[in-house]
């Protein structure tokens, strides 16, 4: 499996993302996906189509959805396609994320495995795939619309005040009202 990102671009890339999006995160996680149509468009997100093959094949193995400020990704939505999934393909998008993004500092967002919850064992299998995919945990956690979340990154070293940066430039203040340290909400 050759794994190339396609920026989504056409009306049937972003249908096929929106798709994707709304089948793998849970309501309270998702922004509205306009939102983030019009931050591509403003050049502060990205969304791509991960495909197999050569680029443009067409055959959609995943999304990724990206903010970007300075030298910070964040990665906020990473899904593999349901046919694709448990292949290979989502360790495949992450490293082809990781050179796509070299000399960047590429962080993202995971729920938190220290609270108790109904997906727990699913949390837990979220984390051990991406720290056996290089990444480690950042020494703090936030809380994103009232869900905590843990930080990971390739070993970069991002701070909470950069990471709520990027909050605050892709989605303005009043949004990044809405990010804080986990231990402010405990």
């Amino acid at each position: 499996m050759e794994i190339h990102f396609v920026p989504a671009s056409t009306k049937e890339q972003l249908a096929r993302i929106k798709e994707i999006y709304e089948e793998a995160f849970p309501e309270n996680e998702k922004k509205p996906f306009s939102m983030l149509v019009e931050g591509q468009k403003k050049g502060l997100i990205e969304l791509l189509a991960a495909e197999d093959g050569p680029a443009g094949s067409g055959c959609l193995v995943g999304e990724a959805i990206l903010s970007l400020h300075e030298d910070v990704v964040l990665l906020e939505y990473f899904a593999v396609a349901e046919s694709f999934r448990g292949r290979g393909a989502g360790s495949r998008m992450l490293q082809s994320l990781r050179e796509r993004y070299r000399g960047k500092r590429l962080i993202l967002e995971i729920e938190s495995t220290g609270v108790e919850s109904e997906n727990r064992e699913q949390r837990l299998a979220r984390k051990r795939f991406y720290e056996r995919n290089g990444m480690n945990c950042l020494d703090y956690s936030v809380s994103v619309m009232g869900v905590e979340m843990e930080m990971l990154s390739f070993g970069s070293s991002v701070g909470y005040e950069e990471y709520h940066a990027v909050y605050e430039k892709v989605y303005g203040a009043e949004f990044g009202a809405h990010i804080r340290p986990a231990e402010e909400i405990r």
